[in-house]
């Protein structure tokens, strides 16, 4: 099916939508809507009580099917098809359905939870059994969607360790364990070890950059592409990822969607290759899902699947994604593919706000402005001659006073300007030095792009 039928597909499923009374708008790139639905049914049952709806709001994916996105709790649910559903109580009944589905998978993993002997809460309504863990003046709490299988807290041992492979805090205790002793016992051995390996790492860093004479103007450099793999067959193939790695790309893998959808909220991925199937969910799920990121205006997403299947390679074609491949993935034979996404991706990226904001440039005898920031760059207001693919340091100075962020940024054009107005430098971020990314991620959310 080509960009016109899928183009036809779409404004169909708005007709049907909006002739149900629903609010209808397309995301950026096209191929999917984003519907707003008031439920009628009252809140949704959790197992500490109530979940209250005042709006549902999905996304279309392909021609009759649905990925719930707000509230958050509803995107555990998996993808649904509406394709029988002719008015909005039918969508809001199938919605109910799928909540109720998971709740009973919800219910399973609190039991062997319980089995074990674990003290179960719940967090934020999420349809995911949390678990305290360690010494009240230091408590965390790990996370499990389905019996035996663990993610690791953040407090405690891991506290500030910025494992860059968050799938490490991802544990699958051994069958044998019989109690929530010897659960919290597997748990910190394998949070110990993170912390150890963490330890080694930055000492190892300390040495290089004792060894290292102090510069402000960084070097030229090659681009390093960030990239994101979905899916447990990706993160376990290591022969990929080194393969990926080797050939410039920084790398981060993670096992389902939930997982790929916090790690925006810490840094901005240039592409996506994700599974055809992740557990409850579908890979295709994540092309809208990945739209409706604060921020994000269209990444390039490869789907992998576990075989040639034509069908689903034309849906992937439908809703958007960028490429289709079979695992195992032949690196040299698809690296040129690759090396076309991220480089020349066929839409923004990054949405741009219009938004001035300080900097200082780091050499520089006084400070600048920028405008236009996104995720991945800014423009920025300044007379001085900046050398084309050269990397410089910038400060960017909050306006919430919680202090500067200091990023590597390379230079990627120049624009002159008439009227007397300062040329425009285009700058592109390349890593951020103290890991500050999330923080500016957070203060780009709340803006409203331009």
């Amino acid at each position: 099916m080509d960009g016109s039928d899928a183009g036809r597909q779409v404004e169909a499923f708005r007709r049907r939508l909006e002739a149900m009374g629903l609010d209808c708008r397309e995301l950026p790139g096209g191929g999917s809507l984003l519907v707003r639905l008031r439920p009628r049914g009252g809140p949704l049952p959790t197992p500490d009580g109530e979940l209250a709806v005042p709006q549902i709001v999905f996304a279309t994916v392909g021609a009759n099917r649905i990925k719930c996105l707000v509230p958050r709790a509803l995107f555990h649910l998996p993808l649904l098809t509406i394709a029988d559903c002719d008015s909005p109580g039918a969508v809001e009944a199938r919605i109910r359905q799928a909540w109720r589905e998971r709740q009973a998978e919800l219910h399973k993993t609190r039991e062997w939870l319980e089995k074990l002997g674990c003290e179960v809460t719940s967090w934020n309504d999420a349809p995911v059994a949390f678990v305290p863990v360690g010494p009240p003046e230091n408590p965390g709490h790990f996370a499990a969607m389905e019996p035996g299988a663990v993610v690791l807290p953040a407090a405690g041992l891991l506290e500030g360790v910025p494992l860059d492979r968050p799938e490490d805090r991802i544990v699958r205790p051994d069958a044998d364990i019989d109690s929530a002793v010897d659960l919290e016992l597997t748990l910190s051995s394998r949070a110990d070890a993170l912390s150890r390996m963490d330890a080694r790492i930055q000492q190892q860093k300390r040495l290089v950059a004792m060894s290292a004479s102090p510069v402000t103007r960084l070097q030229k450099a090659p681009r390093h592409h960030s990239m994101l793999l979905v899916g447990r067959h990706l993160l376990g193939d290591t022969g990929l990822i080194e393969s990926l790695r080797v050939r410039g790309y920084r790398v981060t893998a993670v096992r389902g969607a939930a997982e790929a959808l916090r790690a925006f909220e810490s840094h901005s991925f240039e592409l996506i290759m994700v599974e055809s199937e992740l557990d409850r969910f579908e890979g295709i799920e994540m092309v809208p899902s990945i739209r409706a990121v604060p921020g994000i205006e269209e990444l390039p997403l490869v789907l992998v699947d576990t075989q040639v299947r034509p069908e689903l390679r034309d849906t992937a074609r439908q809703v958007g994604a960028a490429g289709y491949v079979t695992h195992p993935i032949d690196v040299p034979l698809v690296e040129e593919g690759i090396a076309r996404l991220v480089e020349s991706p066929r839409r923004r990226r990054f949405s741009r706000f219009d938004y001035r904001i300080g900097v200082q440039a780091a050499g520089a005898s006084r400070s600048e402005v920028a405008r236009e920031i996104s995720r991945g760059g800014m423009l920025v207001l300044t007379d001085r001659e900046l050398a084309p693919r050269a990397l410089q340091r910038f400060s960017l100075a909050l306006p919430d006073g919680s202090g500067a962020i200091r990023v590597d940024a390379e230079v990627v054009y120049r624009l002159q300007t008439a009227g007397g107005e300062l040329p425009r430098v285009g700058v592109r971020f390349e890593r951020f030095p103290d890991n500050d990314e999330q923080r500016l991620i957070a203060f780009l959310t709340g803006l409203k792009p331009s």
